[in-house]
């Protein structure tokens, strides 16, 4: 290929000229020739130091070592809790069997009741009692329904409460009316609303308490629903269902009342067809039925 750049114009010329050749510049590393490792010097001088070192001070840092405990790690942790909660599980399966086996052993309930339980048809269970309450705060609150042959509240070893006991009446009729006045309602005690029930372990047949799987009530706030919080926590169901329950009626004479109420009347009669799906499915068990409840019903109802 011939160069044929002189027939080109001079600026056309400047584009084929060759480039400048490209500067030298000194290596920074040394040539192989002259490459070489540093000298290694002999440990003759510090060998006292090093057997000193040996006979005194390894010594020391390998007991401070072993008195420093190693760092478990989390699979090695995990694995030893899932043991130690295995161990409780299996702990607390025995004591219940043993438990178990214990409430339906004949000999030994025979036993107990001669030495302490009394006739169950006069004794009133009593639950969820302040731990600051004495026999004589008990005793007062319930002899209002009989004379009372003894109370005993439970104990632990140290003498704290429990929470519950039993009190015992004279006369079986005296333990009913009692039971059958305060169970729906519960006593305000203390600090807290108190349950009270009949024994359920001797008179009622395959009972079982809850730390044996049967029982009833137990905190309110663990139940679903608000029947099965309110029969927990000592409270009235009608009342939770209706809290203006216990709002007393207004203070008309007879004639004004039956005037009210006569107008009530109509205008209920008049909008039935309207809301009568909506009577239907309201299930309070006190104004459910209130078109035929009577002026003296509702006069022994409040008074």
């Amino acid at each position: 290929m011939n160069d044929n750049t002189e027939k080109y114009p001079p600026n056309i010329q400047k584009l084929f000229q060759p480039k400048p050749p490209f500067p030298y510049i000194s290596p920074i590393d040394y040539p192989p020739e002259k490459r070489s490792t540093k000298p290694i010097s002999p440990i003759s001088s510090i060998k006292n130091e090093i057997d000193k070192y040996l006979t005194s001070e390894l010594p020391e840092r390998e007991s401070k070592a072993q008195a420093v405990p190693k760092k478990i790690s989390k699979i090695v942790k995990h694995k030893q809790k899932q043991h130690e909660a295995n161990l409780k599980r299996l702990a607390k399966e025995k004591d219940h069997e043993r438990q178990l086996e214990e409430w339906n052993n004949p000999t030994l309930f025979a036993k107990q009741e001669r030495e302490f339980m009394k006739d169950p048809f006069r004794t009133v269970f009593i639950a969820r009692l302040d731990y600051n309450l004495t026999e004589l705060d008990i005793s007062r609150a319930f002899a209002r329904y009989g004379m009372i042959e003894s109370i005993r509240i439970i104990r632990d070893k140290q003498g704290k409460s429990r929470g519950y006991g039993f009190v015992v009446y004279e006369r079986n009729t005296d333990a009913m009316n009692c039971v059958n006045d305060l169970s729906r309602t519960g006593l305000k005690l203390g600090n807290r609303p108190i349950l009270v029930d009949i024994e359920r372990s001797r008179v009622l047949k395959n009972w079982r308490p809850r730390r044996l799987g049967g029982g009833e009530g137990g905190r309110g706030y663990v139940k679903e629903g608000k029947v099965q919080s309110v029969a927990a926590s000592a409270r009235r169901i009608v009342i939770a269902n209706n809290p203006s329950f216990n709002t007393a009626p207004p203070q008309h004479d007879q004639q004004q009342f039956q005037y009210h109420h006569h107008q009530q009347q109509q205008q209920q009669q008049q909008h039935q067809p309207q809301f009568q799906t909506q009577y239907n499915t309201y299930t309070d068990p006190i104004c459910h039925n209130y078109h035929n409840v009577t002026l003296s019903d509702l006069e022994s109802h409040w008074m």
